[in-house]
């Protein structure tokens, strides 16, 4: 966990197939809804993400409040949430 929290995110979105510009993106809308603790969330679930889409819904999961997770999954280009 330590490792690849601290890993370079170009090098956590290339192994995942994403786009730099995407992770950074979608970190700093969720770091609006959880604080420091996305770009934790993102280095880890980056490498699992096939897409971007995946990728919000794998982070949305970790938002709490239903209607914050709708609103970053708003943010994020996503849309509404699915539960």
């Amino acid at each position: 966990l330590f490792r690849s929290a601290t890993a370079p995110l170009a090098a956590v979105a290339a192994t995942g197939g994403l786009a730099e510009a995407d992770c950074e993106r979608v970190g700093r809308i969720l770091a609006r809804h959880i604080g420091p603790l996305a770009r934790i969330l993102l280095r880890r679930e980056a490498v699992r993400a096939t897409d971007v889409d995946s990728l919000c819904r794998a982070l949305a999961s970790q938002i709490d409040s239903p209607e914050q997770r709708d609103h970053f999954l708003r943010e994020a280009g996503v849309g509404k949430g699915q539960g």
